[in-house]
């Protein structure tokens, strides 16, 4: 086999890995379940070291049944709406905060004032809004959304995100960048990823991880879409084809607000 290209999906019940061939077909999948979130009133929270559990022990069960070797590029994708805050190494700070987290509401009705509305960061579960909370855990240096810290996971990278994660939470998909409103929410734009197009290539599987699973670091990247099926895979698989891994740098798209 030349070569496998694995997605990893991240649900709300559990996680789902698929490996795909050059063509785009399943050459195999795995899946392993996940507690739900916890549910407090309209507080919706889980610890993401959970999601890290499921995917590592996804990864092992797939990596038992193909060649792990041919694999080349591996992709994550997850519910676009949770967000959770973390350190400077990526870790942690608070429980994360689901896509169907509405407990915001004051941060909510500010974006509901200062946004325009084509904005996708609009109501009672905004991502928006429950980043703008997430930024006052003491020690927040980054509020990432579910794939970009199973990314970082993988890669190391905690500082990207992809243009679709990142609707909910107020990019602008017209100019390209995180718009200028979005400080007016009292938001820190500072704390909020890079944003790539999607199936951007970011980097390599760290060395300690590719060892572990038995991989050759194959290229990081970013889906083309949330909760992908097998059949959504033909750009995924064309990372085969595509530039050098690692091409794109950190801050190479960095947060100079435009207004809508």
């Amino acid at each position: 086999m030349s070569g496998l290209a694995l997605g990893i999906d991240v649900g709300t019940s559990g996680v789902r890995i698929c490996a795909l061939d050059r063509t785009g077909a399943l050459v195999a999948s795995s899946s392993v379940a996940m507690p739900a979130p916890r549910r407090r009133g309209r507080a919706v929270r889980q610890d993401a070291r959970v999601w890290w559990s499921a995917a590592r022990k996804a990864l092992a069960r797939l990596t038992d049944a193909i060649d792990r070797r041919a694999v080349r590029a591996v992709a994550v994708d997850g519910t676009s709406g949770s967000v959770l805050a973390v350190d400077g190494n990526g870790a942690p700070l608070a429980p994360a905060r689901m896509y169907n987290d509405s407990s915001a509401a004051d941060a909510a009705r500010v974006i509901a004032d200062v946004a325009p509305p084509t904005t996708a960061a609009h109501g009672a579960s905004s991502a928006l809004a429950r980043a703008i909370e997430l930024q006052q855990v003491p020690g927040s240096a980054r509020i990432l959304h579910q794939a970009d810290w199973l990314a970082g996971q993988l890669s190391g990278r905690y500082d990207v995100t992809d243009e679709n994660n990142a609707l909910k939470t107020g990019y602008d998909p017209i100019h390209r960048q995180w718009p200028d409103w979005i400080a007016r929410t009292g938001m820190q734009a500072r704390l909020l990823p890079d944003v790539v197009p999607a199936g951007t290539r970011i980097g390599s599987i760290r060395a300690e991880i590719a060892r572990d699973f038995g991989l050759r670091q194959p290229s990081m990247v970013l889906p083309s879409q949330s909760n992908f099926q097998p059949a959504d895979f033909s750009s995924f698989v064309s990372v085969f084809g595509s530039p050098r891994a690692g091409s794109v740098p950190p801050s190479s798209r960095r947060t100079t607000a435009a207004q809508y």
